[in-house]
């Protein structure tokens, strides 16, 4: 679905993003990067090994640089309340 909205816009699903959803909601500070002075904020990813051990920042660290394809469905960078904002538009009480 990205790759389709950035060849019917000729832009980056980034700037799609910000355009049309992140702008109108005020969320400055998300996106498929963070700012490097943003980078200890990201939460850190761990996964499950078969041993029942956990393994320390799974997903490696976040970019601090655009990254050369948006994903759509992942890697999205946010924070709480403005993920909460998003909730509360998408369930129509904003």
């Amino acid at each position: 679905m990205g790759v389709l909205l950035e060849r019917i816009e000729g832009k980056s699903l980034q700037e799609i993003l910000d355009e049309r959803v992140l702008g109108p909601l005020k969320m400055a500070d998300t996106g498929f990067f963070l700012a490097a002075r943003n980078r200890g904020r990201a939460a850190t990813m761990y996964k499950l090994e078969d041993d029942n051990t956990l393994s320390h920042d799974a997903m490696g660290p976040p970019r601090i640089s655009p990254p050369p394809f948006c994903m759509g469905g992942a890697n999205l960078f946010s924070n709480r309340r403005r993920l909460s904002a998003v909730c509360a538009n998408a369930a129509g009480k904003r």
